[in-house]
């Protein structure tokens, strides 16, 4: 990953001097579909650890051995004593280090480092100065296994790779270098699963997994529970080109792994944009486990054809950073991945102004041609809002531009009709300047409404006009009991009026958006920068860049990643930019996250529920909203708690039409904003000068000071050794000595 401000300045210099790199072409090889083949499984002294091992490398508490009988290493924990086996802890039938896809004319083979490569005696490892090295000859039989690089036929199934293992303090980096990863003529590798037992076992029962669902969730492995049994992220969302994906997106490459006293916290620091994050529960068969897998050559599957596209030349690598103690937790997990963002460049070490705080307004202007909020609306009730003492809101205008919320192709793009002219546009920036406000219009920078011309438009590997389906970001969340039993405690009586709330959650709306060729992105994109949308407002929110990451027919996924980045950089250098979602690779431009998601795709409940793990993360770097809240809904109030536990900004969305067809639920009337006020001051009082700060900790506090079962209260610590307490439940609850929550409320701790 190539992130840090040197490599981004000359990435922009190098794209918008040549405007493209590796030509690919515009659509996939065309396949027919078959069934995958699977090994046949090995005895079972190759795939469980023999204990026959020799020392490999020491690091500070971490030494690592190399089984000479599985070619598999382990890991043992110094401090703890707990050995991290890469095999998993029991004998199973597929238990590898590593496995492979082989896709082709000839159909689709599974080869795995043991069944594949160390039964038929073809996997050798070397030690370096760092580690060691595996290599893997893999091939469906023992004869085509023996045989050299060089002797191998076209239709042979044979693939060779090598993993690197690389151990350093307390990190292990685990590579799959792109160049010694080959395979034979007329076979593509569309799969690389790496390491999906490091840790695993079927009797993790006090432990947890933890995933990067919306900001973060924990599959807690002391439950059955076959909604979350099994869980799958693609990291920056599913690709265009490759159809509709069935995972939900993960903004951020990370995952961890407690088992008692020890920890790992994983990055995936090389090919995340090719990455699924993976967890499975403990069942029958199955270990409890979180690993990544890599899609390095995307594929479309239609109903009567498979098309396959060009696979990225690039390293495939995962950094694991082991813990113990008292760090073998989330928040331990956190601040190490934490740190190494840092290090790598990947994040600013503080944000832009550590003592601004905001409320998040966002204003939803034009959708589907129908006036929401036009620009002369806007004016009254910021000055009232200004009145009431509100001193700082940053104003994102939603369906600013032509087309709405389903925006124009940026380059012929101007402000919508139906919200009024250029001229009004000025005179509310001047407005909102003149308050202490800023003013950041909504930019689709790579996705439109429209279809693009032929020689403008991406295309997937079918050949077909590259779209996705984008949800509106201001459409209601649903919400139900199992969504929020997990935090609110049994006597909250919030609790019996959800299902009289259901009813109006049910709205999901989704947008179809065509992509436009990254090529004519990067030509254009400089015209933009110059252009009065850019100068003459205070900010931009960039919608499209945090949440879709595409490639097409003249750009893989991974310059597409590059691209985008330079291009936010060259942004951010023009003016103040707010990314919506937040991808990994957009944070070192932005200076603030807007709606980002906090609530997770999967079910949540006791057996996996949310955490402010990206908030744990990314404070102090990074300033955030979430979903806007309703001010006039009877959730109001858990909303809102919830936005200061996560250490975020006030965030409200509104319209200005109580008869629009876009029922947002979110029309402002005047006898709301004495509740978003209140919000506003209890918000800025508990987190107000915390911006700059990273947050530390997070915890369910689990007892009441006379030692009592305890629900419903959260503590959340902070650098400087501030503490906010967050009580969901309907009565005052006392805990840590002395220290009193009221009812639906927080109260903060200094040090």
């Amino acid at each position: 990953m190539r992130h840090a401000r040197a490599v981004i300045a000359m990435l922009l210099c190098v794209c918008f001097a040549f405007g493209g790199c590796t030509r690919l072409s515009v659509s996939g090889q065309r396949l027919s579909p078959a069934e995958t083949v699977y090994p046949t499984p090995c005895e079972e002294r190759l795939r469980t650890d023999q204990e026959d091992s020799e020392p490999v490398r020491s690091a500070q508490y971490l030494s690592m051995y190399m089984d000479r009988v599985t070619m598999a290493p382990k890991l043992l924990d110094g401090t703890t004593g707990f050995v991290w086996r890469t095999l998993g802890d029991n004998a199973d039938a597929m238990a590898y280090p590593v496995a492979v896809t082989l896709t082709g004319s000839g159909g689709s083979y599974r080869l795995d480092s043991q069944n594949n490569a160390v039964a038929f005696g073809t996997a050798r490892y070397n030690l370096t100065d760092a580690g060691v090295d595996v290599t893997y000859v893999m091939a469906a039989d023992r004869d085509t296994a023996q045989k050299k690089a060089d002797a191998v036929s076209d239709g042979d199934v044979w693939c060779s790779l090598t993993l690197r293992y690389a151990l350093s303090g307390q990190t292990l980096t685990v590579t799959v270098p792109a160049e010694k990863l080959v395979c034979a003529r007329n076979w593509t590798v569309t799969d690389v699963t790496l390491l999906p037992l490091l840790g695993a076992a079927d009797d993790a029962r006090s432990d947890y997994i933890v995933l990067p669902d919306g900001s973060g969730a924990v599959m807690d492995l002391g439950y059955i529970d076959e909604n979350t049994r099994q869980a799958a992220f693609d990291v920056y969302g599913g690709d265009p080109a490759c159809g509709v994906s069935a995972n939900p997106a993960a903004a951020l490459p990370v995952f961890g792994f407690k088992r008692g006293d020890s920890a790992f916290a994983a990055l995936i620091t090389g090919g995340s944009e090719y990455a699924v994050i993976r967890a499975n529960r403990a069942g029958e068969g199955e270990y409890s486990r979180v690993y990544a897998s890599f899609a390095p050559a995307p594929q479309y599957r239609g109903e009567n054809a498979v098309y396959l596209g060009q696979a990225a030349q690039t390293d495939l690598q995962v950094t694991y950073m082991f813990l113990s103690g008292k760090d073998a937790d989330y928040s331990g997990m956190a601040a190490a991945l934490r740190d190494l963002l840092l290090q790598q460049g990947l994040l600013r070490r503080t944000v832009s102004d550590p003592d601004a705080f905001a409320m998040h307004l966002t204003i939803v202007g034009a959708a589907g041609g129908e006036t929401l909020s036009p620009a002369s609306s806007l004016r009254e009730m910021l000055s009232s809002l200004k009145g009431r003492g509100v001193d700082d809101v940053a104003v994102r205008y939603s369906g600013a531009f032509k087309g709405g919320l389903a925006q124009d192709e940026l380059y012929s793009t101007r402000i919508a009709p139906e919200i009024g002219s250029y001229s009004a546009m000025e005179e509310l920036e001047g407005t909102i300047r003149a308050l202490g406000y800023r003013l950041y219009p909504d930019v689709d920078i790579f996705s439109a409404g429209r279809s693009y011309a032929d020689n403008a438009s991406a295309f997937d590997l079918s050949g077909s006009k590259s779209v996705c389906r984008v949800s509106d970001p201001l459409a209601m969340q649903d919400h139900t009991n199992a969504r929020l039993s997990a935090r609110i405690g049994a006597d909250l009586a919030l609790t019996g009026q959800l299902n009289e709330n259901e009813a109006l959650y049910s709205q999901n709306k989704t947008y179809e958006m065509y992509l436009t060729r990254l090529e004519r992105l990067l030509e254009q994109y400089p015209g933009f920068l110059r252009s009065k949308y850019t100068t003459d407002f205070d900010g931009l929110c960039v919608t499209d860049a945090g949440t879709i990451l595409y490639s097409d027919g003249y750009r893989t996924r991974a310059q597409a990643r590059d691209d985008v980045a330079s291009l936010l950089q060259a942004t951010s250098e023009k003016t103040r930019l707010t990314v919506d979602g937040g991808n990994l690779y957009t944070l070192y431009s932005a200076e603030s996250v807007s709606h980002m998601d906090t609530n997770t795709a999967y079910l949540e409940s006791d057996a996996y529920y949310p955490i402010p793990f990206s908030q744990l993360i990314l404070h102090g770097s990074v300033t955030m909203s979430g979903e806007p809240v309703d001010a006039g809904d009877k959730l109001y109030r858990f909303e809102m708690l919830k936005s200061i536990e996560y250490g975020m900004m006030p965030s409200f969305a509104w319209v200005f039409s109580p008869d629009s067809i876009f029922n947002y639920g979110y029309y402002v009337q005047n006898d709301k904003l004495s509740e978003v006020v209140d919000f506003f001051h209890e918000s800025a009082a508990a987190l107000g000068d915390l911006s700059g700060r990273a947050m530390l900790s997070h915890e369910r506090v689990t007892t009441d000071s006379e030692g009592e079962p305890l629900t419903g209260v959260y503590k959340v610590t902070y650098e400087g050794g501030v503490s906010i307490y967050i009580n969901y439940n309907a009565t005052v609850k006392t805990t840590d000595g002395n220290i009193i929550i009221k009812p639906y409320s927080s109260v903060r701790i200094e040090a």
